[in-house]
């Protein structure tokens, strides 16, 4: 059950770092609630390669990453999204709804 935790936590930590880390390089979504391709992709790479460095193996890597972008996508418009980023930065805190997401998806990869 540690062990579960521990890797609830790191996955809600890689997801939000790796998030505030890509946030200069979100373009306007065209569409609303439907980010970039670009944008995917890159948060795709940048996301998986932190939780596998955050001890996810890559097939949960994969999962998790695919669920929280699905997710975002389908709650925040691209503006919503930077909103969010942009105060995490201000106070250096993990936005809730953010951290909401990330530990739902793991808790589907890890069931």
């Amino acid at each position: 059950m540690k062990s579960a935790f521990r890797r609830l936590s790191l996955a809600s930590t890689f997801l939000l770092t790796f998030a505030l880390v890509t946030y200069g390089t979100i373009p306007a979504a065209k569409a609303q609630n439907k980010y970039p391709p670009q944008v995917v992709t890159n948060y795709m790479r940048g996301c998986q390669q932190s939780a596998v460095n955050g001890g996810l193996s890559e097939a949960q890597a994969e999962r998790v990453c695919a669920c929280t972008i699905n997710r975002f996508q389908a709650r925040f418009t691209i503006e919503q999204f930077r909103e969010l980023l942009q105060r995490a930065r201000e106070t250096g805190g993990q936005p809730q709804e953010l951290v909401e997401i990330g530990q739902a998806c793991a808790q589907e990869v890890f069931r």
